[in-house]
C-alpha cells in the first residue's frame, strides 16, 4: 500500500512537471529564421555582438565574420599576410571591457585591430612562448581588466592587456586543472575566476595566484561533472553545461563550496547557455536540439528539427547561442548556419499548406473566408476545395477528403468565394460548377448548376454573394449577371430582363456584389460600378455610376471594378483594377481616390475592409496597404515585412470577433490583430563599409591611400587632384529584414537635399571642383524609422599645384608684372608705330610710285600695239610680195625694220608679263620639250647680231641628249631670251657668249619642291666675257626696279628699268627651279638656271593636254600657208561675198584692214560700238570685228548687245584688242566674243580667222529636224539662237498640214520682218526659210510612206501640198526617188 501510494504521488509529480513544462505556448514559442545571407555552412562556435551593434561569428574552420543585417565580411587566415588572422579554426572570440575582440583560435591568440581592420597576432616575441600555436577554447576578464585564457591542455594563462605578456596559472597540490581542456571561465563576484574543464569544475585564487579543484555537493554526492559551458546570472547563480549530466545549477554555501541542483533533461553536451530577459534559460546541446528551462530547471520547450514543419530550427545539434541587444536569440548550428528569433521579424500570423503535414490548409491559394457561430472558420481554396479550421485546437477539417464522412458531395474543387448567411448557411461559388450551398448542421452539400436549374442559374462561374435584409442571396456571376435565391421557396431567380442586368453588356461579367444598408444592391463589373434598388412599383432602378467616377480629375476612362465594402459611416469603397481605391460618399454624391499618388503601392486591389478601428484595410497584388481614415495616411506591407506572398485573392477577407483580420493569398492566410502589429522602433545606426578610388577599394596606408584608419573609424578624408572619382560604402546596422532598410545622403558643398535611394549603399561623386565637403548619410529600418542624426564624413579635396593659394599668388604676382611689361611694350610699340608709320608712308609712295610706273607702261603698251600692228604687217607684205622690184640693200633695210619691230614686240610682251606676275594672273602651260633644240632655235635670233659684233655665239651640251625635261615654252622663251639680250648688250666686240645646256653631275635640292629630297636637274647655263657685275649689285639684281652701277647695267635690261631679271627668277621659280649668278668685273658673267626633271612637281592644271576638237581657232602661224594653198581667198566667188563690220576706233588700222580684205570681202566700217551696233542691226553682217577699247561703248558691251539681241545673236564677233591679259580674254569670251586676237597680228593669222568663222558658223538641221524638241547645232551656238530655232521647228511642225504656211507667218510669229527671218535662218542652217520648211515637210512625208498605209496624196495633203505632182517632183528632187516608189518598196 506504502509503495502504491508513493507511485501514485510519483504520477501526479510527473503530471504536474508536464503540465508546467508545456506552459510556453504555441503563440510563446520562439520562431528561429534561418539566416540565408552567405552564413558559412560550418559549425558556429560561438556569436557576439561589439559596441557598434555588430554581430561577430566564429566557426569551426572558415574564419571569422562580422554582419550587419545585410553584408558579411570575412577575416580568414592567410599564409602570405600577417596581418590575417592566424588560423581559419575559431573556437572562441571575445569583448573586453576596452571594446577589443580577441580571438582564440587553433593556432594562438589574435587581437583585432579596429582602426586598420587586421588582425595582430600574439606571439613569442610579446609572451610567454607556451601560448604560441596552441588550441584555445576559452577567454574571459576579471575585474580588473586581466585577460584569462583557457587552452586545451596546454595550460591556463593570464595576460596582461598593456604589455601582452603571458603568465601561465599554476595548480595547488592538488589540482590538475590547467592541464585539462578549458571550456569556460567566468569571473566571480569575489574577484576569483571559475574554470570549467573536461575534468570538471575550478577555481582561480586571485589572492594565492593559484587553481585548485572546487568540490560540487549534490544530493548523490557525485562531483565527476565535465563542464562544457558556465554562466553566472544577475543573481550569482552559476549555471553549468555538462558533457554528459545534463545542467548544474551551483549555489555557493557559507564555507565555500558549491551545492549542485541537476537538471538532466538531456544527456548530450550542452554547448551553450545563456539567460533571457524573462528569466529562463536556453540551452544549447549537441544533438537534442535547444531547451528552454525555467529557473527552477523545468523545461519549458525543447526545439528540435522537424522535416515536417518548415518553422523548425535547421539541425539538432547547436554549438552556440546569444542574445544580441535587442533580444534576438542567435543559435549557431553545427552544419546548417544561423538561426535567430526576433519577436519583431514577423508582423503576421500565418496558416499555410505544407507538404508533409495533413493538419494544415489542403491547397496554397486562399479564395474565401468565413467564420460562423462558434468561431470555426470556413476557408475557401482554389484547387483544394472547402477547409474547416479550429482555432482553439488548430486543427483542420478537408471537406473534400475522401476519408471525410461527415460531408457528401463536395466534388470540385475549384472554390472562388465562401458566404455564410444569417442563419449559418454556407454558401460556396465555384469557376465551373455552379453554386455548394452546406445549410446549418447538415452534412450533405447540395449542389445548383445551370444544369439543375432548367437555367434558373444562367452561369456556373459564381464570383460573389451578398444578403438583404429580407433573406434573399443575391449571387454575381462572371458571363451571366445578377441573380438571386428565395430560401423560402429554396428557388434561384434569373433577373435577365432587369435594368441592372442589361446595363452590364452582352457580356455581364460581374466580379464583386455588395448590399449596403438600405439594400440597395452596387454591382462591380470590368466595365463600371452599378448601384440597384427595388421600387414600390416593384420594379429596380438601377445607376451607372461610371460618370461621377470617371469625371473625377484622378482616373480616367472606364473603371474595372474588383471589390466593394460599405464602412460604419455608409461610406462605399470601391477596389480597382490598376487606379487604386475610391472612397464614395453616396450622400454627398462625392468620390475621393487614393492611389500610387498619395503613397498607396497598390494599384490592383483584391479586398477591403474595416478593422475596430475603423481604418481601412486593402488587399492586392504587391501586399497590404492600411489607410488611417482620420489623417489619410497609407502603410503599406509585403513579403518583406513577413506576408506569406504579396498576390492577395478577390474578396478573401474576414473580421473575426476579436477584430482580427484574415487576408486569403496565393500562399495560405495572413491573419494579425491591427492594434498588435509590432514596429520596429529601432533606430538604425549607419556606417562606413569602404571607401574605393576609381571602382577600386582602398585599404589603409597604402601606397597614395588618402585614409589612415578603417574607414569606419576614419574622421576626414583628403583627396589629391588625380584622386577625382570615389565612392563611399555604407550600411545601417539592422537585423530585422534589413533587406528593407531604406538609405539617403548629399554631399554638403554640391548638393542641398537629401537623395533618397532605397536600398542603393553607395555614392560615387566624379570632378569635384576643389574645397571642403561633408558627406551625410542617414538610414531607416525595416519600418521606415530614421536614425535622428545623420553621419558625417569631412571630405577635402585638394585643388592642383596651379590651383594652389600659392600659385594664385604666383598669378597674381605675373598678372601685376605682365601689365607692366605691357604699358613698357605699348610705350616702345607707340614709338615704333610712329617710326613704322613714317616707313610705311615711304613705302606706300613707292608702291604707288611703283604702281604707277606699272600702269603707264601697261598703258603705253597697249598703245604701242596699234602702231606696231600698222608697221608689221605692211613690212612684212612689202617683204612677201613680189610686185615690188626692189634691190638686195633695200630688202634688208625692210628686214632689219621688221626685226626691230619684232623686238618691240618683244619688249611689250615682256611688259604685259611683268603686269600678270604682279597680280598673279600667270599660270604655267608645260610640255614635254627637248631641252637643246629649245635653246639652240632661240639662239638662232642673235646669230646676225653676233655676227655684226663679232661675238663668237656657242652652244653646248653633253652626250645625255634625252632628258625629260618639262616646261612652258613660252615663258622659257622668254627667259633665255632676256639672259641672252643682256650678255649681247654687256660683252664688248671679239667676245665670247656660251650657253650650255646639261644634265646636272649630282642631284639637287629645290627648296620649292621639297627641302629634304634630291632631285634630278638640267642645268642651262649663259656666260659671257663682259664688263660683269660688282659684287654690291649681285644681291639686288632680281629686285625689281633696282638700279645698278653703270658697269652692270646691262644686265637689268636695255632701259635700266629693273624689270627683267626679276620676271626671269619669277618664270624660273614659277617652274620650281634655282636661278644662280656669279660675275667678276671685267672677267664677265655666268647665269645658271636648273630645273628639276620630270613633271611630278607640276599641278595637272599646269600641264598641257594635247585636244581632240575638229575646229581649233588657235590657229598656228606655221598652218597659214598650207590653208591659203588651200582654199586661196582669191578664188572666192566675188558675187558671193560675206559682209564684215569693222568696229575700230583708229581710223588708220580701220582704213588698212578695209583695204585688206575687201577683194574678198564686202567691207563696212564702224568708228566705236554704239555706231557699230547700229549698223548690225540695220545691216545684218555676216561677221564683225571689233576692238575692245573704244568711245561711246567699248567691244565688251558692244559683243554683249550683238550676242543677246535675237536679230544678231547668229552672227561671229572677232576682237582685236591691244589687251593681251588673259582676265581681259576671259571677259571678252564671256561676252560672247567667238574668237580673241592680240595686237600686234599678223594678216595672215586675221584671214584664217575670218575664214574659219564664216565656214563654221553655217548651221544645218540633222535627219530627224521634222522630229519635235530636236535639232543640232555648233557648239558655240547662242542659247538665243537655240531658242529661235527650236521656236522655228515648233511653229513649222504645228502647222506642217497648212497648204498656206509661208514665210510671211513665220516671220509674223517670230517677231521678225521677212528679210531678217530669211538672214537668220539663213546664217543658221544655210537654207532660206522657204528651203527650211519644205524641207521639214518632205522629211516627215517621207517617215509617213515608211510607216504608214496612207495614199500617196493623202500624205501630200497632210504635210501641206495642195498638188499631188508638185509633191512628187519636189520630193524626187529631195530624195532621188519618186513617193510611189518608195512605198512600193516599203
Amino acid at each position: 500500500m506504502k509503495y502504491t501510494l508513493l507511485n501514485i504521488l510519483t504520477l501526479l509529480l510527473f503530471i504536474a512537471l508536464t503540465f508546467s513544462g508545456n506552459a510556453q505556448t504555441i503563440s510563446d514559442r520562439y520562431n528561429f529564421v534561418t539566416i540565408d545571407d552567405g552564413i558559412p555552412k560550418s559549425a558556429i562556435t560561438e556569436i557576439l555582438q561589439d559596441n557598434d551593434g555588430l554581430i561577430w561569428i566564429a566557426t569551426y574552420g572558415e574564419g571569422l565574420y562580422n554582419y550587419n543585417g545585410t553584408d558579411l565580411k570575412a577575416f580568414k587566415h592567410n599564409p602570405s599576410d600577417s596581418t590575417s588572422i592566424n588560423s581559419s579554426i575559431i573556437n572562441t572570440i571575445f569583448l573586453d571591457s576596452n571594446k577589443n575582440i580577441w580571438v582564440g583560435t587553433q593556432e594562438g591568440l589574435n587581437r583585432y585591430n579596429s582602426t586598420l581592420d587586421i588582425f595582430e597576432r600574439i606571439t613569442s616575441e610579446k609572451a610567454n612562448s607556451t601560448i604560441d600555436n596552441v588550441p584555445i577554447f576559452s577567454i574571459n576578464e576579471d575585474g580588473s581588466g586581466n585577460l584569462f585564457i583557457g587552452t586545451q591542455a596546454h595550460g591556463l594563462f593570464i595576460l596582461d592587456e598593456k604589455s601582452l605578456i603571458a603568465q601561465e596559472i599554476k595548480d595547488d597540490s592538488s589540482s590538475k586543472g590547467s592541464k585539462s581542456v578549458i571550456n569556460a571561465i567566468i569571473p566571480l563576484p569575489d574577484g576569483n575566476m571559475m574554470i570549467g574543464s573536461n575534468l570538471g569544475l575550478f577555481i582561480y585564487n586571485a589572492d594565492k595566484k593559484v587553481l585548485s579543484k572546487q568540490q560540487i555537493n549534490t544530493e548523490l554526492n557525485n562531483d565527476s561533472f565535465a563542464i562544457q559551458s558556465l554562466l553566472i546570472d544577475a543573481d550569482n547563480t552559476i549555471w553549468a553545461g555538462t558533457y554528459t549530466k545534463g545542467l548544474l545549477k551551483l549555489k555557493k554555501q557559507e564555507e565555500g563550496s558549491y551545492y549542485s541542483e541537476q537538471f538532466a533533461f538531456t544527456d548530450k553536451r550542452i554547448f551553450d547557455i545563456k539567460k533571457l530577459k524573462d528569466d529562463t534559460i536556453i540551452c544549447a546541446t549537441e544533438n537534442d536540439g535547444v531547451f528552454v528551462v525555467d529557473s527552477n530547471g523545468n523545461t519549458i520547450y525543447n526545439y528540435t528539427y522537424d522535416k515536417f514543419d518548415p518553422n523548425s530550427i535547421r539541425s539538432n545539434s547547436i554549438w552556440s547561442v546569444f542574445v544580441d541587444d535587442q533580444e534576438r536569440i542567435w543559435l549557431g548550428y553545427y552544419n546548417k548556419g544561423i538561426g535567430v528569433f526576433d519577436k519583431l521579424y514577423d508582423k503576421f500570423s500565418h496558416l499555410q499548406s505544407l507538404p508533409y503535414s495533413v493538419n494544415s490548409l489542403q491547397s496554397p491559394s486562399v479564395t474565401g473566408i468565413v467564420q460562423d457561430n462558434e468561431n470555426n472558420f470556413w476557408i475557401g481554396i482554389d484547387g483544394g476545395g472547402i477547409d474547416k479550421y479550429n482555432p482553439e485546437t488548430q486543427e483542420f477539417t478537408h471537406l473534400s477528403n475522401d476519408k471525410n464522412k461527415n460531408y457528401k458531395a463536395l466534388e470540385n474543387l475549384d472554390i472562388q468565394t465562401l458566404f455564410i448567411d444569417r442563419n449559418e448557411n454556407i454558401w460556396a461559388g465555384t469557376w465551373s460548377s455552379g453554386i455548394y450551398y452546406l445549410p446549418k448542421n447538415r452534412s450533405k452539400i447540395i449542389n445548383y448548376n445551370i444544369e439543375n436549374t432548367q437555367g434558373a442559374l444562367s452561369s456556373n462561374s459564381v464570383t460573389g454573394f451578398a444578403e438583404d435584409s429580407n433573406g434573399n442571396i443575391w449571387i454575381s456571376t462572371f458571363f451571366g449577371g445578377l441573380h438571386s435565391f428565395d430560401p423560402k421557396s429554396q428557388i434561384i431567380n434569373n433577373h435577365a430582363n432587369a435594368s441592372f442586368n442589361k446595363s452590364l453588356g452582352k457580356e455581364r461579367h460581374i466580379r464583386t456584389v455588395l448590399i449596403d444598408h438600405k439594400d440597395h444592391i452596387w454591382i462591380g463589373s470590368p466595365n463600371g460600378l452599378i448601384k440597384t434598388h427595388l421600387t414600390e412599383n416593384n420594379t429596380y432602378k438601377t445607376e451607372v455610376f461610371k460618370e461621377i467616377i470617371t469625371n473625377s480629375d484622378d482616373v480616367q476612362n472606364n473603371i474595372n471594378s474588383r471589390a466593394l465594402f460599405e464602412d460604419h459611416n455608409h461610406n462605399i469603397w470601391l477596389g480597382t483594377y490598376g487606379k487604386g481605391i475610391c472612397k464614395i460618399n453616396t450622400n454627398a454624391n462625392k468620390v475621393k481616390w487614393f492611389n500610387t499618388d498619395n503613397g498607396l503601392n497598390l494599384e490592383n486591389i483584391s479586398s477591403i475592409i474595416e478593422d475596430e478601428n475603423n481604418n481601412i484595410w486593402v488587399s492586392g497584388d504587391t501586399g497590404l496597404s492600411m489607410l488611417n481614415t482620420a489623417s489619410y495616411e497609407i502603410n503599406n506591407y509585403n513579403k518583406n515585412d513577413g506576408l506569406l506572398a504579396n498576390n492577395f485573392n478577390y474578396n478573401a477577407v474576414t473580421k473575426d470577433k476579436d477584430g482580427v483580420l484574415y487576408f486569403g493569398n496565393y500562399e495560405g492566410i495572413d491573419y494579425f490583430d491591427p492594434n498588435n502589429i509590432i514596429k520596429n522602433e529601432n533606430k538604425p545606426k549607419v556606417y562606413f563599409t569602404d571607401f574605393k578610388l576609381f571602382n577600386k577599394s582602398v585599404k589603409p596606408n597604402e601606397q597614395d591611400s588618402p585614409i589612415q584608419k578603417n574607414i569606419s573609424e576614419v574622421e576626414h578624408v583628403t583627396l589629391k587632384p588625380n584622386q577625382y572619382v570615389f565612392t563611399i560604402e555604407f550600411a545601417a546596422i539592422n537585423y530585422t529584414r534589413a533587406n528593407n532598410n531604406n538609405y539617403a545622403y548629399y554631399l554638403e558643398g554640391l548638393e542641398n537635399n537629401w537623395n533618397y535611394v532605397g536600398n542603393t549603399r553607395t555614392a560615387t561623386y566624379t570632378n569635384l571642383s576643389p574645397g571642403d565637403y561633408i558627406f551625410h548619410v542617414k538610414a531607416s529600418n525595416n519600418d521606415g524609422v530614421w536614425t535622428e542624426n545623420s553621419l558625417e564624413l569631412p571630405i577635402t579635396i585638394l585643388a592642383p599645384w596651379w590651383a594652389t593659394t600659392w600659385a594664385i599668388i604666383g598669378y597674381m604676382i605675373a598678372f601685376v608684372s605682365l601689365i607692366l611689361l605691357v604699358n613698357w611694350i605699348l610705350s616702345k610699340r607707340r614709338e615704333e608705330r610712329q617710326i613704322i608709320q613714317l616707313e610705311r608712308s615711304q613705302r606706300q609712295q613707292e608702291e604707288v610710285l611703283n604702281e604707277k610706273k606699272i600702269q603707264f607702261f601697261t598703258n603705253i603698251s597697249h598703245e604701242f600695239r596699234t602702231p606696231l600692228t600698222l608697221i608689221m604687217n605692211p613690212i612684212m607684205d612689202i617683204m612677201e610680195t613680189n610686185n615690188y622690184k626692189l634691190n638686195k640693200g633695200l630688202k634688208e633695210k625692210h628686214r632689219i625694220i621688221y626685226r626691230n619691230a619684232q623686238r618691240l614686240k618683244t619688249l611689250i610682251d615682256e611688259l604685259m608679263d611683268f603686269r600678270k606676275l604682279h597680280i598673279h594672273k600667270m599660270t604655267l602651260n608645260t610640255s614635254k620639250i627637248d631641252a637643246y633644240k629649245f635653246v639652240k632655235e632661240i639662239a638662232k635670233h642673235f646669230e646676225e647680231e653676233a655676227f655684226e659684233k663679232n661675238i663668237l655665239l656657242t652652244t653646248e651640251t653633253d652626250d645625255n641628249n634625252e632628258m625629260d625635261f618639262w616646261g612652258d615654252p613660252g615663258l622659257l622663251e622668254k627667259v633665255i631670251f632676256n639672259l641672252l639680250s643682256n650678255s649681247f648688250k654687256a660683252t664688248p666686240e671679239s667676245g665670247v657668249i656660251t650657253l650650255g645646256i646639261y644634265s646636272h653631275k649630282s642631284k639637287v635640292v629645290f627648296p620649292l619642291l621639297d627641302d629634304s629630297k634630291m632631285h634630278n636637274a638640267l642645268e642651262i647655263s649663259i656666260e659671257d666675257t663682259g664688263s660683269g657685275i660688282n659684287k654690291d649689285d649681285i644681291e639686288h639684281i632680281f629686285k625689281r626696279f633696282y638700279q645698278a652701277t653703270n658697269k652692270s647695267q646691262h644686265y637689268f635690261g636695255g632701259s635700266g628699268t629693273g624689270i627683267g631679271l626679276e620676271l626671269v627668277q619669277s618664270f624660273v621659280q614659277m617652274h620650281k627651279g634655282i636661278v644662280e649668278v656669279s660675275s667678276e668685273v671685267n672677267q664677265g658673267t655666268k647665269f645658271t638656271l636648273l630645273f628639276p626633271l620630270g613633271k611630278d612637281h607640276f599641278h595637272s592644271s599646269e600641264i598641257s593636254i594635247p585636244s581632240g576638237k575638229v575646229l581649233n581657232l588657235d590657229i598656228k602661224e606655221e598652218h597659214l600657208e598650207e590653208d591659203q594653198k588651200v582654199n586661196p581667198i582669191s578664188n572666192l566667188d566675188i558675187e558671193n561675198k560675206k559682209t564684215i563690220l569693222v568696229v575700230e576706233d583708229n581710223i588708220e588700222l580701220r582704213n588698212y584692214l578695209k583695204n585688206k580684205l575687201r577683194t574678198d570681202y564686202t567691207v563696212v566700217e564702224a568708228e566705236n560700238g554704239k555706231t557699230g551696233l547700229q549698223m548690225a542691226l540695220k545691216g545684218i553682217p555676216d561677221l564683225i570685228i571689233s576692238d575692245v577699247i573704244m568711245p561711246e561703248m567699248d567691244g565688251f558691251e558692244f559683243c554683249t548687245h550683238i550676242k543677246e539681241n535675237l536679230k544678231t545673236s547668229h552672227i561671229p564677233v572677232l576682237m582685236l584688242t591691244a589687251k593681251a591679259m588673259s582676265s581681259d580674254k576671259i571677259k571678252g569670251i564671256d561676252s560672247g566674243a567667238d574668237a580673241y586676237l592680240n595686237k600686234p597680228f599678223e594678216m595672215k593669222l586675221l584671214r584664217s580667222y575670218i575664214k574659219r568663222l564664216i565656214e563654221t558658223r553655217q548651221q544645218f538641221i540633222e535627219k530627224n529636224i521634222n522630229e519635235e524638241n530636236k535639232i543640232t547645232l555648233l557648239e558655240n551656238t547662242t542659247s538665243l539662237d537655240k531658242t529661235f530655232m527650236q521656236k522655228v521647228l515648233d511653229y513649222v511642225n504645228e502647222n506642217l498640214g497648212e497648204p498656206d504656211l509661208n514665210v510671211e507667218h513665220l516671220a509674223d510669229d517670230m517677231s521678225l520682218s521677212r528679210s531678217q527671218l530669211y538672214r537668220k535662218i539663213k546664217a543658221i542652217t544655210g537654207m532660206t526659210a522657204t528651203e527650211l520648211i519644205r524641207k521639214i515637210r518632205l522629211k516627215k512625208a517621207k517617215q509617213m510612206i515608211e510607216s504608214g498605209s496612207e495614199s500617196i496624196s493623202e500624205v501630200g495633203f497632210k504635210v501641206g501640198f495642195s498638188s499631188a505632182s508638185y509633191f512628187s517632183k519636189c520630193f524626187k528632187n529631195e530624195f532621188g526617188i519618186l513617193p510611189t516608189e518608195l512605198k512600193g518598196n516599203s
